[in-house]
């Protein structure tokens, strides 16, 4: 069965809109510098929701 995982779009906009973004770690991103980045996100595992997930990320 494939891995879930969730994430949440951080963002603020104090006269310019700003979001956060990360790099992906592990041996499979290591040297892709370029064009790897995403929203920050966590594993939901069994029994746990989405979204609550997401939050343990932040």
């Amino acid at each position: 069965m494939a891995k879930k995982s969730a994430g949440i779009l951080l963002y603020r906009f104090a006269g310019k809109l700003k979001v956060l973004l990360v790099h992906p770690g592990g041996p499979f991103f290591r040297n892709k510098d370029k064009g790897s980045w995403t929203v920050p996100k966590g594993e939901v595992m069994t029994g746990e929701q989405p979204f609550e997930a997401a939050l343990l990320m932040v």
